[in-house]
């Protein structure tokens, strides 16, 4: 377990990251009786920059009124308070990474961000801040800073306190511009008030470096040519780093980065247009694995230290007894008076008694603090167990590599010896061979012709040997085409087996050689007067046939809140949804059936 120290009601454990403007730790909430009740973050301001008392109090301003919002991709505000020459703001807890880490570990990894990734990400920070502006707040500085990804691959935005007051210390402290240059527009910077096309095209410049692993501003206060910039861009995950951006995705970020979208809104819908287009899957488990593959052994360790900070007490870090504020009426204030009155006239009754539970008391703190003593030592001996485990390992493996070099070395020696015995052995027999042949000449001079009888009938048997080892080679041959043939015949009936036992079957979108595309939409009508919810969006699942026809269809989200035209509108979306046509899905050539998403706003 980290070292923990105590911040007024909290317990500060690990710090999480640290850069120019503060530090972020992960902090821990306790009950009354000091057991752990919830994990926090805690950023602590720096004391050396200028105006940084004015912004703390702004930022207690704005999270007494923020305290109350309430979103599932918004982390929510818990406290803020002044300490000394600085401050800190307090804020929901979520096991993941913020995205500026995951952008740096990503690029030393060499494991890029997919397509499929970057507009999931973009989308859920558009909801986010969508929602942000619709009730009422502002934002008006998004950076990777104040993004979070979590393990199970959702998002939560950070800094709904903190982002109002952002352009005005920067303008105090020019030195904190280099952390956002790439991600926040120069007007912004140098001064001017931020808001919702700000937002808009900080989202595009998030978006166009996790696409390319680069920044698109690169140069404070020098904005590069848009369009040159998006054509020039090539996708960091591709293979050879010369795929270029996709048109549908060159044409978003423009428009983000050109002023192309009136709100925050808009573009959010556009981007759940191009999600559920077809040309793209994000779905939160491809994020979550994505993450987890990136995080392989930090997500398991942080899990680990979660688990012992939660199982640990506290109680000893806050003294005896914590002081809670509380407002008492008159009447509790006179019953305290009249008690304290009582206990003085009996105070040397209750002396002896106090002692008593002064000694428990201090016993109670005593064995709590050996508790968490030996907590601490137990993890300390894990850690040198874990590490003689890792040497004694290592040992192993260079006594293994001795051992099979030793053994490669002496089994070279032993083959090395035995090539020269045969060497020898053959010179050895050559010799004697020339020793037999000399003694053989005057008899092979006697015995010529009949040499040369017996090798016209060796030359003819040799004939006779080709010219039967041509007729077997050739019956080899035969067999083998025959056999090949069979064989061949064999495999086109097991081809045809597969494509009638995959035809018509149903197939999961991403096994698909190319996913379904809508050739023809029937219109859906929906009146006026039905007075549906405004921007109310409808989930559909359509089982698409071999012949791309709509088989089926099913309602995934309905209608949200509900109307008294509610189910009226999903059934003629259902309707005029049945009648669309799609592009055939194939798997390996054969026309098979999927089930597809399809997202119909209600306008």
């Amino acid at each position: 377990m980290a070292d923990l120290q105590v911040l007024d009601n909290y317990i500060v454990s690990e710090k999480i990251k640290e850069d120019s403007l503060s530090e972020v730790f992960r902090g821990i909430i306790t009950t009354e009786e000091g057991q752990f009740k919830d994990f926090v973050y805690i950023k602590k301001f720096k004391s050396d920059l200028n105006g940084i008392p004015r912004f703390i109090n702004e930022v207690i301003s704005t999270t007494r009124k923020v305290k109350a919002f309430s979103d599932p991709l918004v982390a929510s505000v818990i406290d803020a308070k002044k300490i000394e020459n600085t401050g800190y703001i307090v804020c929901e807890f979520v096991e993941g990474q913020f995205l500026n880490n995951i952008v740096e570990k990503s690029k030393d990894e060499g494991f890029p961000f997919s397509i499929d990734h970057v507009l999931l990400i973009a989308s859920k920070l558009s909801a986010a801040l969508t929602t942000v502006y619709s009730k009422g707040y502002d934002f008006g500085f998004v950076t990777p800073y104040s993004i979070n990804i979590s393990f199970e691959g959702d998002l939560k935005l950070y800094d709904i306190a903190l982002a109002p007051h952002m352009v005005e210390l920067l303008k105090n402290n020019p030195a904190l511009k280099k952390d956002y240059i790439p991600y926040i527009h120069p007007d912004v910077l140098s001064g001017e008030k931020a808001g919702e096309q700000a937002d808009i095209f900080s989202i595009g410049c998030i978006i166009y470096q996790l696409l390319t692993g680069k920044p698109f501003i690169e140069e404070e206060g020098v904005l590069p040519d848009t369009r040159k910039k998006l054509n020039e861009a090539t996708l960091a995950s591709s293979s050879f780093g010369d795929e270029p951006l996709p048109e549908d995705i060159k044409t978003l970020l423009f428009r983000c980065l050109t002023g192309g979208f009136a709100t925050i809104k808009e573009l959010n819908e556009v981007l759940d247009d191009l999600i559920f287009s077809g040309d793209y899957s994000p779905t939160t488990f491809n994020l979550a694995f994505f993450m987890h593959s990136l995080y392989r052994d930090v997500s398991e360790e942080l899990a680990k230290k979660l688990e012992i900070e939660r199982s640990a007490t506290y109680a000893g870090y806050f003294g005896e007894t914590r002081v809670i504020e509380k407002k008492m009426s008159p009447v509790i204030i006179a019953v305290i008076v009249f008690i304290i009155i009582a206990v003085g006239a009996v105070g040397g009754y209750y002396y002896w008694q106090s002692k008593e539970k002064e000694k428990r008391l201090l016993a109670e703190r005593k064995r709590i603090e050996e508790e968490i003593k030996k907590k601490k030592m137990l993890e300390m001996q894990k850690e040198k167990e874990i590490e003689e485990l890792k040497k004694q390992m290592e040992l192993r493996m260079q006594e293994a590599l001795k051992e099979a070099e030793k053994l490669a070395d002496k089994k070279a020696k032993e083959f090395l010896k035995q090539k020269m015995e045969e060497e020898r052995k053959k010179q050895l027999a050559e010799l004697k061979k020339i020793e037999e042949e000399k003694k053989r000449i005057e008899e092979e001079r006697k015995r010529k012709e009949m040499l040369l009888k017996q090798k016209k009938l060796a030359e003819l048997k040799k004939k006779q040997d080709m010219e039967a080892k041509k007729k077997q080679l050739l019956a080899l041959k035969k067999k083998k085409e025959e056999e090949e043939r069979r064989k061949k015949l064999e495999e086109q009936r097991k081809e045809e087996e597969k494509r009638k036992k995959l035809y018509g079957t149903v197939v999961a979108i991403e096994s698909l050689d190319a996913i379904p595309k809508p050739v023809y939409k029937e219109k859906i009508v929906l009146s006026p007067s039905w007075r549906l919810p405004r921007g109310a969006k409808v989930l559909i699942m359509v089982l698409v046939g071999v012949d791309g026809s709509v088989e089926e269809v099913k309602v995934i989200r309905k209608i949200r809140p509900v109307t008294p035209h509610s189910r009226l509108a999903e059934k003629r979306i259902v309707s005029a949804v049945k009648k669309w046509k799609f592009t055939p899905p194939m798997k390996e050539g054969i026309p098979v059936k999927t089930w597809i998403p399809i997202t119909i706003p209600v306008r």
